[in-house]
This record gives C-alpha cells, sequence and structure tokens, in this order.
C-alpha cells in the first residue's frame, strides 16, 4: 500500500466516523426523538358539532354540557352535546356583567366564574338570572393567563421585575402563595415570561396542578401550598427559546427564536398529565400526538393520536372527562368533536 492510497483511506475513515457521530447527535437532538413515541388505543367518535356562534377560546364541561367562551362576542354558552344552545351569559362591554378577554371559565354550583385579562378581574355570574353579577374583584396585579385550579384556589400568572410569577389565589381574588419560576428553572434574564411562557392545568383530586410552557419541554408540578413536587420535560426535549428583538419602525419588540408553538393545551386526572403535542406535525400532518404523562413524577407513558378532520382542522384545545374515559377536542375552525377513547395495551 502506498502513501497516498494510506492517506485516502485515513480520510475515509475519519470522515466516516464522522458522519457517524453527526447522526447519533442529531438523533439525540432536543425534538429528534419523536419516533420514541408509544402510541396505544384509538379515538372513537361520538358526537361533533360546529360552534357558528364566534371563537371558541375556554372550553369547560360538567359531564352534561359543555360551555364554550367565544372570543369574539365575550359571551359564554352552555350548549348540549349536540351543539344546541341552552344558555348564554354576558357580552363584550365594560360594564361588570360584560366582558373583555375571557381567560378561563369554571362553574362553581349555581356560579359561572370568569377570569378576565383585559379587566384584571375575577367575578362569578348568576347562572340563575340573566348577567347577574354576585361576586366582582379586580385582581391586585395584572393578570397574564389565569385558571381555576377547583372550587375554591386560582392560578394566576404575571410578571415583575424580570421574574415570572405564579400566584396561588383564594375563589376571591386574595393571593396565598407566590412561587418564582426564576427561583425554579434558575434562569435569569429578563425575558423570562416570553421564553418560559405557559398555562395552568386545573388541581385533581389530590391536590396537584401543572404549569406547562408553550415553546419549550419544560413542565413543573405544584401542590396546593405552591410547593414543587417535581420539574419534567415533555418528550419531544425541546429547549428554551433564545431571547430575540424585532424592530418595527421605532419600535423594538422583544420577542424569541424560534418562535414555535410546542406545546398547545394540557389536563389531568388523578393519575395522568396529558399534553396536545403540536411537534409530531413536523412528521405527520394529518394527526396530532396526545403525550400521556405518570401525574406523580412527570415520566412519560404512552401517547394517543388525535386526528386531523378531513378538512384540515387541527387540534388546539381538549379537555379530558370520565377519568380519561373521553376527550372533547376543539379544532381551529371551530368544529367540537367528543371521542371515546379505547385503549389497547
Amino acid at each position: 500500500m502506498n502513501k497516498n492510497t494510506a492517506i485516502n483511506i485515513l480520510l475515509f475513515l475519519i470522515l466516516l466516523v464522522s458522519c457517524s457521530k453527526t447522526e447519533k447527535e442529531q438523533e439525540s437532538q432536543p425534538g429528534k426523538n419523536i419516533k420514541n413515541r408509544k402510541y396505544v388505543g384509538e379515538l372513537i367518535k361520538k358526537n361533533e358539532f360546529d360552534f357558528d356562534r364566534g371563537k371558541p377560546v375556554c372550553l369547560f364541561s360538567d359531564g352534561f354540557d359543555y360551555w364554550i367562551a367565544d372570543g369574539k362576542n365575550q359571551t359564554v354558552f352552555k350548549v348540549d352535546k349536540k351543539g344546541h344552545i341552552k344558555a348564554k351569559y354576558g357580552r363584550m362591554g365594560g360594564a361588570p356583567a360584560e366582558n373583555q378577554r375571557i381567560k378561563d371559565i369554571y362553574i362553581k354550583g349555581d356560579s359561572l366564574g370568569i377570569i378576565d385579562n383585559a379587566k384584571d378581574v375575577i367575578k362569578y355570574m348568576s347562572l340563575l338570572g340573566q348577567d347577574s353579577v354576585i361576586f366582582y374583584q379586580k385582581f391586585y396585579d395584572h393578570i397574564d393567563r389565569g385558571k381555576f385550579l377547583n372550587d375554591s384556589l386560582i392560578a394566576i400568572s404575571n410578571s415583575e421585575n424580570d421574574d415570572l410569577l405564579i400566584n396561588i389565589a383564594d375563589y376571591a381574588g386574595q393571593r396565598l402563595h407566590v412561587i418564582s419560576l426564576k427561583e425554579i428553572t434558575h434562569y435569569e434574564d429578563e425575558s423570562i415570561d416570553l421564553v418560559y411562557e405557559g398555562e395552568f392545568t386545573r388541581m385533581n383530586k389530590n391536590g396537584y396542578f401543572v404549569y406547562f410552557t408553550y415553546r419549550q419541554s419544560f413542565f413543573v408540578c405544584f401542590d396546593s401550598t405552591g410547593k414543587v413536587q417535581y420539574t419534567s420535560h415533555t418528550i419531544d426535549l425541546y429547549p428554551p427559546p433564545k431571547p430575540a428583538f424585532e424592530k418595527y419602525g421605532e419600535f423594538t419588540i422583544h420577542t424569541v427564536d424560534p418562535d414555535i408553538m410546542i406545546n398547545l393545551k394540557a389536563d389531568l386526572n388523578e393519575n395522568y398529565l396529558y399534553i396536545l403535542s403540536n411537534v409530531i406535525a413536523r412528521k405527520n400532518k394529518d394527526i396530532r400526538a396526545l403525550d400521556v404523562y405518570n401525574v406523580s413524577n412527570g415520566e412519560y407513558v404512552h401517547s394517543i393520536r388525535v386526528p386531523v378532520l378531513e378538512d384540515g382542522q387541527i387540534p388546539l384545545d381538549f379537555v379530558v372527562l370520565n377519568n380519561g374515559k373521553n376527550l372533547v377536542v376543539v379544532y381551529d375552525n371551530f368544529r367540537i368533536v367528543e371521542y371515546e377513547l379505547a385503549y389497547k395495551e
């Protein structure tokens, strides 16, 4: 073997090792482990209807009817499972019985709870009278995101002093506990409110709720006192996006790069946390993945295929009912579908 041949062979081996290493690195990169999902069961369609009264921004179910907040007219509709309207509450406006930007709704006895983050208000309206406000309280600070955790507690996030704070309040909006997301994540940049932007699930019967992030894989589980039970990551393992700036004439706007919605919505019951992932769309545009995690420790369990509808509508929101046996999905062109979860382990 001459010298040139030996050098060529050596270069080839170096290139081969380099390519092999690159492939392995790509496989382990965040967002590259979609192939590890374990799909189980199937969704069987039970009911569906088109919500033609506006844009559904919040969905709540009492097990019998659906309560839908319309983001266009700022009205809450009570509809049956066929989509027939049974009652409606509120409208757009500045009066106490009116709404400007509904972020969450909740049914507590004979009252309808509403969190409005344009007014920074928590209020309850009577279900027995038209537009009858029985409680109205302005929150002490701006409400970025808000969620009725259960009958007695509310979770609210807001930005303050380059931190993203999670507040646990009572039903009247009185702050009980404050949690610093900066202390949990050790993220020091002032853009933490964008990098870790997300929302809450409701609280399960064991007293746990979850804050999940939109643009990365991070989520954290709390108890009712705000104590961290664990932090974890979704199966996609997307890292935090980087802070960025965009100029519009004389104005500079804080943003993030990449600005991609990784996780769309989440819900939980006594045993499982459900997160609707948008990542699978890159591989299969006909489905979205509903990833299921053990709520006690955040470990991945399996995934469920949520279909994109024949006319191209994609799932954007959902609630899990009957301890995981039923799934109600809101699609982007305002179709609402209830599925039965048929597991086949």
